[in-house]
């Protein structure tokens, strides 16, 4: 049965999705920062939980644009540790706050995040937009973040009960040359 494990393990692997700044595994996350009091509860209430889960535990941690790209290349080298060799992460557009408020500065760090890892891995980040997010102020981010060509598609997560998606319309028809994926 080790055998068999460690064959699938060794076998190359891709991840179509996860979110950077959520994917670090606890054992380099605690050396990296012990005082950080993250753990997962065996069980959550869905997508609420889920999101309960971040804003009480992980957002609180996210304190400065270092620990935003320190938990990103954690979830980086979590994914190489699991023999990942394509990644696609949602990347949440307002992390850009830990930046000066910059979202030139937050698309720096991320394409020297690709730069540094691009002979180990296949990265593409998602342009990550909470759906409950109001639409005046992700449109001139999502279109940035579309046109800096370090990102490769959108991910409008949130609760599929909840506000209508057309609103974001105009974000993914917007023209660019990456020819994101388009859900419309």
């Amino acid at each position: 049965m080790n055998d068999k494990r460690q064959h699938i393990h060794s076998l190359p692997k891709g991840d179509v999705h996860s979110h950077f700044n959520l994917s670090a595994s606890a054992s380099p996350l605690k050396e990296k920062y012990p005082e950080f009091n993250i753990s997962a509860p065996q069980n959550y209430n869905g997508f609420d939980g889920l999101m309960s889960l971040i804003e009480k535990n992980v957002n609180p941690t996210l304190t400065s644009s270092k620990v935003v790209i320190d938990l990103t290349g954690i979830g980086i080298q979590s994914s190489l540790a699991d023999n990942v060799s394509f990644l696609e992460a949602s990347v949440d557009i307002h992390l850009y706050k830990h930046f000066n408020h910059s979202i030139e500065e937050f698309i720096k760090a991320l394409d020297q995040l690709k730069i540094k890892y691009q002979d180990q891995i296949d990265l593409r980040p998602e342009v990550g937009i909470n759906r409950q997010s109001p639409e005046e102020s992700i449109h001139k981010i999502t279109i940035q973040c579309k046109d800096s060509k370090v990102f490769n598609c959108i991910d409008i997560y949130g609760s599929e009960n909840e506000k209508d998606l057309h609103p974001f319309q105009e974000v993914y028809s917007t023209p660019n040359e990456m020819k994101m994926h388009r859900p419309f």
